[in-house]
């Protein structure tokens, strides 16, 4: 006795429509995507070369903090702003205070017109850490996070000596 199968297979061939390919506009539609997915590489070219920091400049940004007047009396004495030296070279800076020299790597993660972001690895705690970097004229803005206002650095000409 032969049994007989409970569902039949599908026999109903589905249509692929065919078309002539026209390879003029695969490569038109090629070179429009890749038009579109390439942006330029983040660039570090406003933060390249030494900056200084501005004690009255940064100051007046801690004036427009919550802090306290006791908080802002100490951040105004000496040690605080007005003695670093940064130095921007491609990926790596140097820090200079009080004749303490440091190194540091880094990598430009965004930039644009009046910023650059960079990210480097904490020191201290192994942590990777960003920070966006604004511009104003020969003004860099650094951000200070947990106090909640910017150290303000002013760029140093090539022909000025850093201590001046």
């Amino acid at each position: 006795m032969r049994k007989t199968p409970t569902a039949a297979p599908l026999r109903f061939p589905i249509p692929i429509p065919v078309r002539l390919t026209d390879f003029r506009r695969m490569a038109l539609a090629g070179v429009l995507v890749l038009i579109g997915c390439r942006t330029p590489a983040p660039a570090p070219l406003p933060l390249l070369g030494t900056w200084r920091s501005d004690k009255p400049l940064t100051l007046l940004e801690v004036d427009k903090t919550n802090l306290t007047e006791k908080e802002r009396e100490i951040l105004s004495g000496p040690g605080f702003f007005g003695e670093r030296t940064i130095h921007y070279d491609i990926g790596k800076l140097r820090s200079e205070m009080d004749g303490n020299v440091s190194w540091m790597p880094y990598r430009v993660v965004n930039s644009g017109k009046d910023f650059v972001e960079i990210e480097w690895m904490d020191s201290a705690t192994g942590e990777t850490l960003q920070r966006r970097i604004v511009f104003e004229g020969d003004l860099m803005k650094m951000p200070i996070r947990t106090l909640g206002f910017y150290e303000v650095f002013r760029r140093v000409q090539a022909d000025q000596h850093v201590s001046d």
